[in-house]
């Protein structure tokens, strides 16, 4: 099929309307573009930003951000902020030392994890916008052509079973 065939093929497919609704809650696999450390749009608190594409599904190709901002001040409050950033490193079983943080930061890109969405109970805040929990679970390896993940903790042997 050439491009002008495939294209007027897929423009007569009905419009898939996405725009600013939330993912439904579930599990998601998606693919790491990018994580860095950066700070809040007002500069007052660093924050790790995550910027996930969903690669399976129906939501496929939709995007989902992750900001885990917290203070530098060494107060109760920051010390849980940070511990809810720490814990997507350690959900993925990635290297929480600080002095590693940048290379698994560089490591983790285009790799395949899998993400839960949950809304938080709160509702719509002022914007309209629903609170969701965002909870790192694991690394999977995914499979194009049968579309299959398995937990890349598994062995082979344990996967053929």
């Amino acid at each position: 099929m050439n491009f002008a065939d495939m294209w007027d093929s897929v423009a007569s497919e009905p419009k898939k309307v996405f725009e600013n609704t939330p993912l439904p809650d579930g599990d998601y696999v998606c693919e790491v573009l990018q994580v860095k450390l950066d700070a809040t749009k007002d500069g007052t608190k660093p924050m790790f930003k995550w910027d996930l594409k969903v690669i399976e599904g129906e939501r496929r190709n939709c995007h989902i951000f992750v900001n885990r901002p917290f203070g530098r001040e060494d107060t109760e409050q920051n010390r849980k902020a940070l511990g809810r950033a720490l814990n997507d490193f350690k959900a993925l079983d990635l290297p929480c030392d600080s002095k590693s943080l940048e290379l698994t930061m560089k490591g983790i890109i285009g790799k395949h994890i899998e993400i839960n969405l949950k809304e938080d109970g709160r509702g719509a805040d002022a914007q309209g916008r629903i609170n969701q929990w965002q909870n790192f679970r694991r690394i999977v390896e995914v499979y194009q052509q049968t579309a299959r993940c398995f937990d890349q903790r598994k062995s082979v042997s344990e996967e053929h079973t």
